[in-house]
């Protein structure tokens, strides 16, 4: 009787949060095959993820980091979150349908009824009351934040959360190892589903463990030895996948500045701030900027306040808490404390390294500033205001435990009319309205007669144009169409899309890269890397189709590097033919080479003399620049204090200085310092640049073996013009022959 019981309330329970998800993602079941909820930027990008996740899953996980994009990059999936708890929820719906829209929108839906399901689950296991259940699942489950968030999957698939503490309280109250085991699953499966979860969830597991640990009746040499087992089959699931990051955070530098952390912190205010399209609220309350709409919503806080008022009143508090402890482990009193003490300290973390309210700054620095000091990888994550999920957590088991406790008092009618109340004012107040649904855009015929080209043709890496500012919308459009192309075609493409910036990608996007006058040297760095085709989407550039037209017609003019051209409609597939080009790659091996002295090397240039300096400081803040556009005269001279065999010259360019590359770069060496007779090298400086900025974090490195010979003197000289570029060096270095 009490198992038939369960499986009714499992279903029902089931049943009914999945059916209040439908009515409150309304027309999304409709649509769930063809259009994506909000927009086509974050949804795109994490629908492709779970696409090529499930493919990966499908073919044993051997290539899951090497997605696609960002070529020629390797590990490119660690760019972005990579998904994988979400990608085993889902699977078999994308390999039953094959389709990633679908396979998004059933994620997407999931995200809700997990929550809401999971925190039913623990609120009911810790006070055995269904109406507080349902509630606390409701009020975490469709809480006002998550329409702010609805774009980020990731961010509203936290429904492990809950399962996970489900499990920690289990095993407090002798649920065993099997109840640990649980905890552990649904820890790991919240940290593969967000990044961001695997660092704050750590806080109430932390806050509840100790809890555990020192109130439980029960050997507490077994437990600290089960919790250890535990953290370290924890850990070594998690192993290759933080391994992957870790690496690529050191090759790409992938670590967020503390002013970017300040800027995605909240403030105090941000917990009144809601997004505008929240149904009640969006005209009442102030609108919140981007991760800033952090509003729990009135009615669960006033539960949150009512269940601390259960620590205020005697007679409340100890009202069922002999009883309550015997089966939850946990007084309803010391529940209140437990979340109350997670609540506060999640909303102190969450503003950021520098605390704000209403702008004024709180502390010279946060608890947030210490973790990121203590914490390994911490320092990776950009927005602390998405702590914010662990604030509702808590605040949903405390209004669970405010109805557990002031609902007995009612008759059994009034409680039902209560319950329904506070069920619809929960709904009400996190309700936006219809959501706003995205079809993907309809396959224009000559795109797909290209892809479907491409796809028939050898292997090789594309680039795609347009190549917009990065924050404009169409770039983020076009660049997410490209991606998700690459499914159907195969080939790895050099655009991409993520959170972080890409070096080859950003300097791409340049003007100063498609000056037609370039452009045969652009196509030999872009096969140096490996890109094979150019496809050009004269449609998609809109307002800048003569753009479009000298871009095509630049790269129709380098027939002796083209292998084929197709051109259906407007858009144009470009094949690269393999050629050869005097383009030396960086040479690495500077072992046999040794430095020369600065203090031994005297420079003079055309141009500012005075900046010299600044291009030998061994500073890449500073740099030498002419301070006028390139025209062709302009030169930099350096002369040794003795004949020295020059073996190779290194001209560093960060970021900012891009676009000051030499056009056309010589460098001469003289005898006697005076005269410069002998031409050592001579080439253009954008094939450098291609090759080379992949291979270094940020900037852009020539290094330049030069033929040995002895010299008194050696003149760089650059010959090419470029209206309105300088010509700049961040640093440069000289090696002489150890010979």
């Amino acid at each position: 009787m009490m198992l038939q019981w369960l499986k009714r309330e499992i279903v029902l329970v089931l049943g009914g949060f999945t059916c209040v998800t439908l009515g409150m993602t309304y027309p999304l079941v409709l649509h769930l095959g063809d259009a994506l909820p909000n927009d086509l930027g974050d949804p795109l990008l994490n629908a492709w993820i779970l696409a090529w996740d499930v493919e990966q899953l499908q073919d044993g996980l051997g290539g899951l980091w090497q997605t696609p994009i960002f070529h020629p990059y390797s590990d490119t999936l660690a760019y972005s979150e990579h998904l994988l708890g979400i990608a085993v929820l889902v699977a078999p719906v994308h390999w039953a349908f094959e389709n990633l829209v679908l396979t998004y929108n059933v994620a997407f839906l999931l995200s809700y009824v997990l929550s809401g399901c999971g925190m039913y689950l623990l609120v009911r296991s810790l006070t055995g009351h269904q109406w507080a259940a349902g509630l606390a699942g409701l009020a975490f489950a469709f809480c006002p934040y998550r329409v702010a968030q609805i774009a980020h999957l990731q961010v509203l698939m936290g429904g492990w959360m809950p399962v996970a503490l489900w499990g920690l309280h289990r095993y407090h109250v002798g649920g065993g190892r099997g109840a640990l085991a649980v905890f552990a699953a649904s820890f790991l499966l919240q940290g593969l589903s967000n990044g961001y979860y695997l660092f704050f969830f750590a806080l109430p597991v932390v806050i509840v463990g100790i809890y555990s640990l020192f109130g439980a009746h029960r050997s507490r040499r077994r437990m600290v030895w089960d919790f250890g087992v535990t953290a370290l089959s924890m850990l070594a699931v998690l192993a290759p996948i933080a391994r992957i990051y870790y690496q690529v955070r050191l090759e790409q530098g992938f670590v967020r500045s503390i002013e970017e952390v300040v800027s995605y912190s909240a403030d105090l205010a941000s917990y009144f701030h809601v997004d505008p399209a929240l149904f009640v609220w969006g005209d009442l309350l102030p609108r919140g900027g981007p991760e800033g709409q952090l509003f729990a919503g009135m009615t669960l806080m006033l539960l949150a306040v009512a269940a601390l008022l259960t620590i205020a009143s005697k007679n409340l508090a100890g009202c069922g808490d002999k009883l309550q402890e015997q089966r939850a482990g946990v007084s309803l009193s010391t529940l209140v404390l437990i979340y109350s003490a997670v609540a506060v300290l999640a909303v102190l973390l969450s503003l950021g390294p520098e605390p704000k309210a209403w702008g004024s700054q709180l502390l010279p620095f946060g608890p947030y500033q210490l973790a990121m000091w203590i914490v390994p990888g911490l320092d990776g994550l950009r927005v602390p205001a998405r702590m914010a999920m662990v604030v509702y957590l808590s605040l949903s088991v405390l209004g669970g435990v405010a109805v557990a406790v002031w609902f007995p008092r009612f008759s059994k009618r009034t409680r039902t009319v209560l319950g329904v109340t506070v069920a619809g004012l929960l709904l009400v107040e996190g309700y936006r309205g219809p959501i706003p649904l995205w079809s993907l855009p309809r396959e224009r015929s000559f795109d797909t007669l290209i892809y479907d080209r491409l796809a028939d043709s050898p292997p090789g890496a594309v680039l795609e144009l347009p190549l917009w500012a990065r924050h404009h919308n169409l770039d983020t459009n076009h660049t997410l169409q490209f991606q998700y192309r690459t499914l159907e075609h195969g080939h790895p493409i050099v655009n991409g899309f993520s959170g972080y910036r890409v070096p080859l990608v950003e300097f791409l996007r340049h003007g100063a890269v498609w000056d037609e006058r370039l452009t045969g040297d652009l196509l030999r760095g872009l096969r140096s890397i490996g890109v094979r085709y150019l496809i050009v989407h004269e449609q998609s550039l809109n307002g800048d189709r003569n753009l479009a037209r000298d871009i095509v017609n630049a790269i129709r003019a380098q027939a002796d590097q083209l292998e084929d051209i197709v051109t259906i409609g407007p858009t144009h597939l470009f094949q690269i033919r393999d050629v050869d080009w005097p383009y030396v790659p960086p040479d690495k091996s500077i072992s046999r080479f040794v430095p020369v002295p600065l203090d031994e090397v005297t420079a003079t240039a055309s141009h500012a003399n005075p900046l010299l300096d600044l291009a030998f400081d061994d500073n890449l803040e500073t740099r030498w620049s002419t301070g006028r556009p390139q025209s062709g005269d302009e030169w930099l001279t350096l002369h040794f204090d003795h004949p020295r065999s020059i073996a190779k010259l290194r001209l560093e360019l960060t970021e900012r200085s891009w676009a000051d590359f030499p056009r056309v770069l010589r460098i001469e060496s003289s005898v006697d310092g005076r005269e410069f007779d002998r031409i050592l090298y001579e080439d253009v400086g954008l094939t450098g640049m291609v090759s080379s900025i992949p291979q270094h974090q940020g900037s852009a490195v020539l290094d330049l073996v030069l033929p040995s010979t002895r010299s008194r003197a050696i003149r760089l000289r650059q010959l090419g013009s470029s209206e309105p570029w300088y010509w700049s060096i961040d640093e440069l270095t000289l090696w002489e022959s150890g010979e």
